[in-house]
């Protein structure tokens, strides 16, 4: 049976971008400027001061509607930062977005977590279940989480803090008396310092287990970015590319290369598993429309890229990211299949596209075509040896009625 996807994205496409187009260029103040007087201008942010506020844990957003497009192009982005472990870059992503939602929230800690700041990173935490709680959480009924189980993780977080906070309060009381015996207790009678064996040293950075199955196991760490490729921010504005280097001496070392992969790149990594395992078996079904349409029209040029690049898997995980019921979705399944070296699981894909243009769920429907170039029905029917029925010829129009006078 095939599996069924429900994706739920952001509502579609052209009037909601439209929408927020116009709701970005309104002020982000509502006072009227005086007459004869120019509208006052936002003050520039410099990247220094942006990760300044982040290492105090000061960074907090409010902003929902106007960011709202900025947060729907950049959002994807920041989970290719994270599984590159690009902190400082992520970082500045995410505060020059500056939506308020749990995943923002959620991100920096993990930038935190990840640059060895535990105190900010359950700041964060924090705040991500605080943003979830008043109702700007991503995995509403319109999912943007990119993946990641956000409240479970950022509740996890928060309450092994607690827990470990609570152990040294208790252990603390235990400690004192030993600390207060008397200096002139004999020598002899004091017993001997105990020697507690050495910890032993702590494994090398495990890498995501599935990042070697998509990108291969030899690849080299991505190195790091030369700018930043934020769009549509609106709350920041920042003097030409910022430059990702070395970061400032005052930063503290990563530490992640001694402690392994965090909790939720595992979950992600057993997703990414599982999709792909699903795919190889040939269940990858799809019945979202509606919802899914602004996902589709946003990631189908992304779709063609990873086709030109040749790169099946991560093709693969986006097609079922978006979910869209579309006979392109399964095109790009089963070219992938085919590519892959999966006969069987490709056959079933080209079907399932021709399945989709006999119910007019085909990317050449409506008044533009969304195939992004490809002759996904011809190509379908080649590959499974079948002729394409020519598409029947419209009615033609019935003669005219007269009109019966009473």
């Amino acid at each position: 049976m095939p599996r069924r996807i429900f994706a739920l994205q952001p509502l579609a496409a052209a009037a909601l971008a439209a929408a927020l187009g116009a709701a970005q260029a309104q002020p982000a103040s509502l006072e009227p400027a005086a007459p004869g007087q120019a509208a006052p201008e936002k003050p520039k942010v410099t990247p220094q001061e942006l990760l300044a506020k982040f290492r105090a844990g000061d960074l907090v957003f409010d902003c929902r509607v106007v960011c709202f497009l900025a947060y729907s192009q950049n959002k994807t982005e920041w989970r290719s930062l994270h599984r590159e472990r690009a902190w400082r870059e992520l970082v500045l992503s995410v505060a020059q977005t500056g939506f308020l939602s749990d995943l923002s929230y959620f991100m920096l800690a993990e930038a935190a977590k990840g640059m060895g700041l535990p105190a900010v990173a359950r700041t964060y935490y924090q705040r991500a279940v605080d943003a979830e709680a008043d109702g700007n959480g991503c995995a509403g009924f319109l999912n943007a989480c990119e993946g990641f189980a956000v409240k479970r993780l950022s509740l996890r977080a928060v309450q092994q803090e607690e827990g470990g906070a609570a152990a040294a309060a208790a252990a603390a009381p235990a400690a004192a008396p030993a600390a207060a015996a008397p200096a002139s207790a004999p020598a002899a009678a004091a017993a001997p310092a105990a020697v507690e064996p050495m910890a032993a040293p702590q494994p090398a950075s495990r890498r995501n287990p599935f990042a070697a199955a998509i990108t291969g196991p030899s690849e080299p760490p991505a190195a790091p970015r030369v700018q930043s490729r934020v769009q549509g921010a609106s709350n920041v504005v920042t003097e030409g590319p910022v430059p990702f280097g070395t970061a400032p001496a005052q930063a503290p070392a990563q530490t992640q290369a001694s402690t392994g992969p965090s909790q939720n790149e595992l979950d992600e990594a057993q997703q990414q598993s599982e999709t792909l395992e699903d795919f190889r078996k040939g269940e990858l079904a799809f019945e979202c429309k509606f919802t899914c349409a602004f996902s589709y029209t946003l990631y189908r040029p992304k779709w063609r890229q990873l086709y030109e690049d040749k790169n099946w898997e991560e093709l693969v995980l986006l097609v079922a990211k978006t979910g869209y019921h579309v006979d392109l979705a399964y095109y790009m399944l089963a070219e992938a299949a085919k590519n892959l070296k999966l006969p069987q699981a490709a056959r079933l894909y080209y079907e399932r596209a021709v399945e989709a243009g006999k119910t007019n769920d085909d990317c050449e429907g409506g008044t533009i075509s969304t195939c992004e170039g490809f002759a996904v029905q011809d190509l379908s029917y080649a590959a499974l040896g079948l002729q394409r029925p020519p598409k029947p010829a419209p009615a033609p129009p019935g003669p005219p009625q007269s009109v019966q006078s009473q």
